[in-house]
């Protein structure tokens, strides 16, 4: 026996063995332990810390102590936290690289709560990042929006106050007209000549010709008076037109002058209006935040299970690359936990949440990841359900959808928007909220609404706009929030439609006008003070042509009264006298027969 066997050699084999099962025996735990959190972080984007990892052989079990994801966008925070995460699987399955996991239970998640210290973030994650670019935060995008109201006299600058021009202009056009009205006056003429135009018809209406020729000179003493008269009429009423032209316009700018204050308020006002585009993003500023928190407790099996999966099946294993082999005549999954409960707690709610076939490979299983949430009683809103599924095939292809539906949910207090010169914060509000999205390709389609109500909003800071910006918040009690989700998964970006944007732009435009109503009045005021001395001046001014119009006026009446008589009294001296003529003719010529 002893020539058949060499002990030594047996007993050193059976010691290596030995050395080797006592090895893996103590340090199981910490390679494991290693193997996940490196795995984990590779598949996260970001660092990932478990605490403790203790092992059960038999049968075979992990429990996982204190498991911490880092959020890649924001290291400061843990994405994912779990105080325990439990589960048992089929050892000699995972020997030849298949995990089976029958149920897994996770207890204690909560999401978005701070570090201990700042994770670290994978290097090809960040340069991913950076490829698709970055959009400015909520913050950021508040400080875009400028709130910085001037003061009065800023405000008088920029609107750029016209009165004055409109003075300067009034007043010296209307002395140019009176001046030009006054210089052209010789045109007129004066009552002596009108006084002789009277006489020389007087002089018309009392001969009485006796002859052809005597007619004929009266007619021809008539035409010229007629042309006399006709060429200072027709001076008369150039003069009128010049003057009504200048008296209009003249009138025009007295006018302008007296609404010149009015008007340059006016503009005032209208610069301190504000419209609706430069407060187009206060719906997102304001519960953009909020709505990010909702999304990420909404999307936990999109936003964070799903991409691991994803990345998992997307990832070859480089070590059998080329000679893999596949044991399982079954077409059977490589990864799959068929239950996984988590629970987690928001406030002072627990949410528990049910997985059913947790795989990447949904084709070998014929069916899809399901989960649904559910619900301890919760005196915060009268009803919430949300429940959803997703199908990665064999080409890595990504799709599902998952709905929810809140009812009378109560939001607590909580701040909203905090930086240096401002706080805003919303003591109380009521949600509903009804949505469902889906995914295609990869990537999020859809979204939903919410409608709060009973909204209590207020804010705090020490600049004059900060108030402003409180009263006309304090004025908004209800308003909807339409919510769409794009982008890939793992990464969904927000956009956020509201109603609030156009209430919150009337609001603060009557607290604006409101509150440099009483600075503006005192403008007003000085404007007018200003208009009124113009216009001592500029009356009389005005008066002048006006009386000079008249005047004009009454020139060209009388003349041509004149001219209308004159062509009355031809006629009829011409027709008695050719009447007298012919009497005389036929007693002639009767008497001498």
């Amino acid at each position: 026996m002893n020539k058949y066997i060499r002990w030594q050699g047996l007993l050193t084999f059976v010691g290596f063995f030995a050395v080797l099962f006592l090895l893996v025996y103590l340090f199981a735990a910490p390679l494991m332990r290693w193997g996940l959190t490196t795995g984990l972080t590779r598949v996260n984007g970001a660092e990932v810390n478990i605490d403790k990892l203790d092992l059960r052989w038999s049968p075979f079990a992990l429990e996982l102590q204190k498991v911490q994801f880092t959020d890649p966008e924001t290291p400061e925070l843990n994405r994912f936290q779990a105080d325990r995460v439990a589960f048992e699987m089929q050892l000699l399955q995972a020997m030849i690289g298949r995990i089976y996991i029958d149920e897994l239970n996770a207890d204690g998640i909560v999401m978005g709560v701070e570090r201990e210290s700042r994770g670290k973030v994978r290097a090809d994650y960040i340069a991913e990042r950076e490829a698709e670019g970055d959009t400015p935060t909520w913050g950021e995008r508040f400080a875009e929006l400028g709130f910085e109201f001037p003061d009065v006299d800023e405000l008088l600058e920029r609107s750029e106050i016209r009165t004055p021009e409109v003075i300067e202009t009034t007043s010296t056009r209307s002395r140019e007209s009176r001046d030009n009205v006054e210089g052209s006056r010789d045109q007129l003429p004066d009552s002596e000549r009108i006084e002789s135009y009277e006489e020389r018809l007087d002089a018309l209406r009392e001969a009485r010709p006796r002859s052809i020729e005597e007619f004929e000179e009266l007619r021809q003493t008539l035409s010229e008076l007629r042309d006399d008269m006709r060429t200072d009429r027709d001076a008369v009423r150039e003069f009128k037109n010049s003057v009504e032209s200048a008296y209009q316009q003249v009138s025009e700018d007295v006018q302008r002058l007296r609404d010149a204050p009015s008007a340059d308020i006016d503009r005032v006002r209208r610069l301190i209006a504000m419209d609706d585009e430069a407060i187009s993003d206060m719906a997102g500023i304001l519960f953009g935040p909020q709505v990010q928190r909702w999304t990420d407790y909404a999307l936990v099996a999109y936003d964070f299970v799903a991409p691991m999966l994803q990345r998992e099946a997307e990832d070859k294993p480089t070590r059998w690359e080329g000679r893999h082999i596949d044991f399982d005549r079954g077409n059977r999954p490589v990864f799959l936990i068929a239950l996984a409960t988590t629970s987690m707690r928001i406030g002072e709610v627990d949410l528990a949440l049910r997985w059913d076939n947790i795989t990447w490979q949904h084709e070998r299983i014929g069916s899809p990841t399901t989960y649904r949430l559910e619900l301890s009683e919760s005196p915060y809103w009268q009803s919430l359900n949300a429940d959803g599924n997703f199908f990665i095939n064999e080409a890595i292809e990504f799709s599902g959808q998952q709905q929810w539906a809140l009812q009378g949910a109560q939001l607590s207090a909580q701040t909203l928007l905090e930086q240096r010169d401002i706080r805003i914060d919303m003591a109380e509000a009521m949600i509903n909220s009804r949505g469902d999205i889906r995914i295609e390709n990869g990537r999020f389609s859809g979204g939903g609404n919410a409608d709060l109500s009973a909204v209590d909003l207020s804010t705090e800071g020490e600049r004059s706009w900060t108030a402003m910006l409180g009263s006309a918040l304090q004025q908004i009690n209800a308003f909807d929030l339409d919510i769409g989700l794009e982008g890939r998964i793992g990464s969904p970006r927000l956009r956020i439609d509201s109603d609030l944007d156009n209430q919150l732009s009337s609001a603060l435009s009557g607290v604006v006008q409101e509150y440099a109503s009483s600075q503006l009045a005192d403008v007003q005021a000085r404007l007018q003070g200003q208009v009124d001395e113009a216009l001592g001046d500029i009356q009389p001014r005005l008066e002048q042509i006006q009386q000079l119009r008249s005047l004009a006026e009454e020139r060209e009446s009388t003349l041509q009264g004149m001219l209308d008589e004159e062509l009355d009294n031809l006629r009829d001296s011409a027709r008695d006298e050719l009447e007298n003529r012919l009497r005389d003719v036929i007693r002639g010529r009767l008497g001498g027969g």
